[in-house]
């Protein structure tokens, strides 16, 4: 045992002996491996061929940066602006999130490995960055290596980061404000001199700037309240804090200079309207102490209220927990007497205040104005979210948590620890949420192989519509940038493209039901110059009845797409299956005006022909395999009911060959091959229930379950006299 204990005390020698770029190694290494642990582990034997986070569309628009930047600079281009999407016009990228830093850092990467690669590995390693960037703050302020380790994990693996490592990678890149702190501790230690301070300080926010202009914004809005407050609270240090104020204004506008080009174009083509309602991106005042869906530690009991929050789960940073707020607590009473105590707690309780928005919410319910009110027109931060506000104060709390370590001393020092570490247990992220993590990266061949340099032309402007949402974008950029696009995703669809629905695109899984008229789509071809539609394989049944409507030619199938083009006559205008309703369909006091789809049969059927009875329809998707047993049941209630108007659609991809098995005597069978009930409906697979009175007031829509259990619902809602032609609203 003496021989364990000298070498172990040997090793703790050598251990604080250590230079402390060493130290902060080690840190950074730690941290890696548990970033590695918690996101990126359990695929990283298909790191290229899996998502690190959750895919999805904001996920391709940062893959179509990685690679636009290079593309961009190879070919003589401006990477402030791209004609790739939104073709023929084009659009300014200086108010859109396009990465040109990580774009540059990585372009050796992306270019070996590809954009895939390029995206995992900036995602694997944005929580240790933040965490070795916050260590350093937190190694400045206290010498000690442990208590600066737990301080910077809070801030590297807090609540923002892992909500925001489902993709964001534009937001978890956010270790440069960290590091801008701790050149204002070195500077004011004396550590760093004037020019270095100001040299370093403005290629760090450059760096940050490269990233996010939302970080950036934010980070010199709160960076001015931490200076404000570290002024009260400097004492002697005072005027070594103010030089550093003034330095850092100095560094700021040196670094404006710098980006005169590039802020001045985003100042012109900022969106008009905040993007996001700051109503739905606020905190709730019990977001900081009930964690959300993403965390490990949580309870169902807990999720019922937390889902009453307007901030939604991914979004929502404020969650601290019972331990770290104990640790406040504790930290307020043991260094009461510290200036910078209160300076610290201040500035986290200017963040909460801040992050709770406009308008105080508590489990849901709006209640008292607060002072977050005066951000929401603030220049630059009105389009910030409160929501995202937290992550300043996580920094604090790390601060906090390194400091009440760092002292702690006596026989009850442990009780610090413990409060810690039981903090940071409870910020374990929970990866098996929805959608879920690490999706596979696939891409067609048409696209893999190269294909699609000999089936569309260079620069051609072509419409691609895709499986999922923002799909397109990684397929052009795979396809290095050889083909234009009349539509694009770059986060927010920028005012001047915002009114037109298609400049969206068109996709399987879109987050807006929409399906175009054939006129629609024909003009809208037309007017941006787009002469060919790429349609993937996955979503043909879907999209194909739309492109036929149009008389479009199918010019090429193969390698998981087909290539359609305008037919020499132009694209047909012809009469198109229709449903107009006035209200909405999917709730009920929605009313239906009119209707004329073919029937299965071949004829047509209107409203017209049925108005004035009760109807009861249920839409089926033309891909539904295992619609048998409801159909059967809808025939036998369309027997027992004779004075209903019972009634089966077809829904997407429909048409007459699909809809032949669901032909019977006592049923009517209708064809939506373009979807016009299930985009009502809100619903594509799903199979259906839409209740209208005889007065075409929708009176119920629900999904059907089993067929009992529906066939019970509509007959509860039946009136004892049917005949008549009443409808009585149903339950549930």
């Amino acid at each position: 045992m003496p021989a364990v204990s000298t070498r172990w005390a040997q090793f703790r020698a050598w251990a604080v002996g250590l230079r402390p770029a060493w130290k902060a190694t080690f840190a950074f290494a730690a941290y890696l491996a548990f970033s590695i642990a918690f996101w990126t582990g359990s695929y990283i034997a298909d790191f290229a061929t899996r998502h690190a986070g959750i895919g999805g569309a904001d996920g391709k628009l940062y893959m179509w940066s990685l690679r636009w930047v290079p593309w961009a600079l190879t070919n003589g281009r401006s990477p402030l602006f791209t004609d790739r999407v939104f073709a023929p016009d084009g659009l300014d990228l200086t108010w859109v999130t396009f990465l040109p830093g990580p774009a540059l850092v990585m372009w050796p990467v992306t270019h070996l490995f590809g954009q895939n690669v390029s995206l995992n590995l900036l995602l694997t390693v944005a929580p240790a960055l933040a965490g070795w960037a916050a260590y350093l703050v937190c190694s400045r302020l206290t010498g000690r290596f442990w208590p600066s380790f737990a301080g910077g994990y809070l801030f590297g693996f807090g609540t923002y980061m892992v909500g925001h490592m489902q993709g964001h990678v534009n937001l978890v890149l956010l270790f440069p404000a960290p590091l801008a702190v701790y050149l204002v501790i070195r500077y004011v230690q004396g550590s760093l001199g004037r020019v270095a301070f100001v040299a370093w300080l403005t290629l760090t926010m450059l760096g940050l700037f490269s990233v996010s202009t939302e970080v950036f914004a934010t980070t010199v809005a709160f960076g001015a309240a931490a200076f404000a407050l570290a002024v009260l609270a400097a004492g002697e240090a005072r005027v070594r804090v103010l030089r550093a104020g003034l330095l850092t204004a100095a560094s700021l506008g040196a670094t404006a200079v710098v980006l005169l080009p590039f802020a001045l174009p985003a100042l012109r083509y900022a969106p008009e309207q905040t993007i996001r309602p700051v109503e739905r991106t606020s905190v709730d005042l019990l977001s900081f102490i009930l964690p959300r869906g993403i965390m490990l530690v949580r309870t169902e009991h807990i999720s019922r209220w937390t889902a009453r929050f307007t901030s939604n789960q991914v979004e929502d940073a404020a969650y601290l927990g019972v331990f770290l707020l104990a640790m406040l607590v504790g930290f307020a009473i043991t260094e009461r007497r510290r200036r910078g105590t209160w300076a610290l707690l201040g500035f986290i309780g200017v963040v909460g205040v801040l992050a709770l928005g406009p308008v105080l919410h508590v489990a849901g319910r709006e209640t008292i104005a607060m002072p977050g009110e005066l951000l929401t027109n603030a220049p630059l931060l009105e389009h910030a979210t409160p929501q995202r506000f937290p992550v300043y104060a996580s920094l604090a709390v790390g601060v906090v948590a390194a400091l009440w370590l760092s002292r702690a001393r006596g026989r009850w020092a442990w009780v610090r620890w413990a409060l810690v570490i039981a903090g940071a247990v409870t910020l374990l992220p929970r990866t098996n949420v929805s959608p879920a993590f690490h999706p596979s990266y696939e891409l067609p061949a048409f696209i893999e192989d190269g294909s699609v340099t000999a089936v569309l032309g260079r620069d051609e402007n072509v419409f691609v519509i895709t499986e999922h949402f923002g799909e397109h974008m990684g397929w052009q950029a795979e396809a290095w940038f050889w083909y234009r696009m009349p539509q694009g995703y770059l986060g927010p669809v920028p005012d001047d493209y915002a009114p037109i629905r298609l400049n969206r695109g068109l996709s399987g899984d879109q987050p807006f039901m929409f399906m175009p008229t054939p006129d629609e789509m024909a003009r809208y071809l037309e007017g941006r110059e787009a002469t060919a539609i790429v349609l993937d394989d996955a979503v043909r049944w879907k999209f194909e009845p739309l492109l036929r409507a149009m008389s479009a030619e199918l010019a090429y199938e193969g390698g998981g797409v087909t290539v359609w083009r305008e037919p020499a006559g132009g694209y047909a205008r012809g009469t198109e299956p229709e449903v107009t309703f006035a209200g909405t369909m999917t709730h009920d006091g929605g009313e239906l005006k009119s209707f004329s789809l073919p029937l299965a049969t071949g004829d047509r059927l209107t409203y017209d022909e049925v108005r004035g009875r009760p109807i009861v329809f249920m839409v089926v998707p033309a891909t539904c395999d295992g619609c048998g047993p409801w159909l059967d049941e809808l025939r036998a209630f369309a027997a027992a009911h004779p004075g209903l108007a019972t009634i089966a659609v077809a829904g997407y991809g429909g048409n007459a060959s699909v809809a032949q098995p669901l032909l019977a005597d006592d049923l009517t069978v209708l064809v939506d091959p373009l979807g016009r009930f299930s985009t009502a409906l809100g619903t594509e697979r799903t199979p259906h229930m839409l209740v209208v009175g005889a007065d075409g007031i929708v009176t119920d829509v629900f999904a059907a379950g089993p067929a009992d259990e529906w066939r019970e619902r509509l007959e509860g809602g039946l009136s004892e006299d049917v005949e008549d032609g009443v409808l009585a609203p149903t339950s549930g």
